[in-house]
């Protein structure tokens, strides 16, 4: 049994402490239907479970509405209900049937922002940071890279190589050749397809000159 000692309420959601040290976020209607009394001791497991049952539905309905505007990662879903106040067992249990219905795939999701990677501009690096910052979990994120083969992040530093000479076209060779190796860097491509990119337009150029 835990000993409830305390609340904080920050915008619509009330932290609930326990003696034990720890703190549950719900959100202030929810604690309202199930309010603790100081010093009231209590088993944290049963009323979790006694606010989950009526939260499980709302929570399932504004996992919708976020995949309404764009696809979204297990991790985010997550972090997203929990701000606004859903216990973990009920984000759990949400992403789960989620899953079941395939409406989240993280590995299919990774699948599908690694194909669009070349012509975002975006490279083998930065891909792998991009999957991270996302939540995707390392199995799904080297699967997902490994379908970026070498030709393929190439073929994207070159594209992207010839976007940004336009900008540096008119700068001596060494300082445009060190603008582009700095911008394509930043995007995540590794030496070599920097390299080869920068060589293949500088001497695309010299040869029109």
């Amino acid at each position: 049994m835990s000993l409830f000692l305390d609340k904080e309420e920050t915008r619509g959601i009330v932290t609930v402490i326990f003696d034990d040290r720890i703190r549950i976020k719900i959100r202030k209607k929810d604690y309202e239907k199930y309010p603790l009394d100081r010093d009231q001791e209590i088993e944290i497991e049963e009323y979790e479970n006694r606010i989950a049952a009526f939260q499980a539905p709302e929570a399932y309905e504004q996992a919708l509405s976020l995949l309404d505007y764009s696809a979204r990662t297990e991790s985010e879903i997550k972090k997203k209900l929990s701000m606004k106040g859903y216990l973990d067992i009920v984000t759990q249990s949400v992403v789960e049937r989620l899953k079941e219905a395939r409406l989240v795939d993280d590995r299919q999701l990774a699948e599908r922002i690694t194909e669009n990677a070349g012509s975002r501009g975006i490279g083998a690096f930065a891909l792998k940071r991009k999957l991270k910052q996302r939540g995707i979990s390392e199995d799904d994120i080297e699967y997902a890279s490994a379908l970026m083969d070498e030709e393929k992040e190439k073929e994207g530093a070159l594209r992207e190589c010839q976007r940004l000479y336009r900008k540096y076209a008119s700068l001596p060779a060494r300082e445009a050749k060190a603008k582009l190796s700095a911008g394509l860097s930043r995007r995540g491509y590794s030496w070599e397809a920097v390299s080869e990119a920068i060589e293949s337009v500088l001497c695309d150029a010299e040869d029109y000159e």
